[in-house]
Parts: C-alpha cells; sequence; structure tokens
C-alpha cells in the first residue's frame, strides 16, 4: 500500500512505523534537499530501492543524485510502464525477494 510524505520529517517517522519497500521521491526544485535526502535514507538503508522523478529542467542534476544514493531517476513527463519496470529492476537485488515480478503479471 503505498503511503505518501510530503515533508522530509514525515518520510523518515515513516522509517519507524512502516515496512518500507521503495521510495519514490518527487524531486524539489533545489536539488541540493533532494540529494541531501536520498543520503540520508541509503544511510538508514542499504538495500532500499530509491527513485528520483526530475521535472525536464533537472534532468542533469540526475547523475548527481545517483551519486547521493538514489538508485535511478526518471524525467517527466513519466511513462508509467517504464517506472515500474525499473522499480521491478531494481527490487530485484533486494534480499529475501523469490519474484520481483509477481506485482506485474495480470
Amino acid at each position: 500500500m503505498p503511503l505518501r510524505a510530503a515533508r522530509r520529517k514525515q518520510v523518515y517517522r515513516l522509517f519507524e512505523h512502516a515496512m518500507i519497500s521503495a521510495v519514490i521521491i518527487m524531486a524539489d526544485r533545489k536539488l541540493r534537499k533532494t540529494r541531501a535526502l536520498c543520503h540520508r535514507l541509503r544511510k538508514l538503508s542499504t538495500t532500499l530501492p530509491i527513485l528520483v522523478v526530475l521535472g525536464a529542467a533537472q534532468e542533469s542534476g540526475g547523475i548527481e543524485l545517483l551519486e547521493s544514493g538514489a538508485d535511478h531517476y526518471a524525467v517527466e513527463p513519466l511513462e508509467v510502464e517504464k517506472l515500474l519496470m525499473s522499480l521491478t529492476a531494481i527490487s530485484r537485488r533486494q534480499p529475501g525477494r523469490t519474484n520481483p515480478n509477481r506485482h506485474l503479471s495480470s
């Protein structure tokens, strides 16, 4: 079940109260805050999939986000199928996952 957190502090609290299987971040206009969030989340979990969604004008900052701990970035407008496939590919690396494609079958 997706959980939404609008503020960074809410994201950190989710780690205390919920089992998080992936994080999708809508990038802040100033990527500095998004980089800091990726870095902090990566310190909390080395296996948590982190995907960042960037606006078209922010695309050049994608590499910096990967260096800060994100696993993948996507640029708006999003293609939902590609986003789901990226999450599936990233989740294959998580320990304990036996069939990462099970949620995509119809």
